[in-house]
């Protein structure tokens, strides 16, 4: 258990080092309260950048694109990651 709550603590750190936090994970078509926004309904744009985070509960390293959403007038970031098939994985800027 003291392992698991290590690698979650370093994740969180390595994260937010690197400018994200983890918002959470749901299955597709499932919105978190956290969401500036539905993220579902709105057309994701691709940045073209990947960034370098950590699954926040094994603190693996993975490539997680970026993208943003137009709500309204407001542009909204985010990064978004297939944990496993049709769960994903939310980070937001910090």
């Amino acid at each position: 258990m003291l392992k698991e709550l290590g690698a979650r603590f370093r994740a969180r750190r390595w994260n937010r080092a690197r400018g994200w936090e983890f918002s959470g994970s749901v299955t597709e078509g499932e919105v978190l309260a956290e969401w500036p926004c539905d993220l579902w309904a709105a057309d994701w744009i691709a940045t073209g950048v990947s960034a370098e985070l950590r699954d926040p509960l094994r603190a693996e390293r993975r490539m997680v694109s970026t993208y943003y959403v137009m709500a309204g007038e407001r542009r909204f970031a985010f990064a978004a990651t297939e944990l496993s098939n049709g769960v994903w994985g939310f980070y937001l800027p910090v």
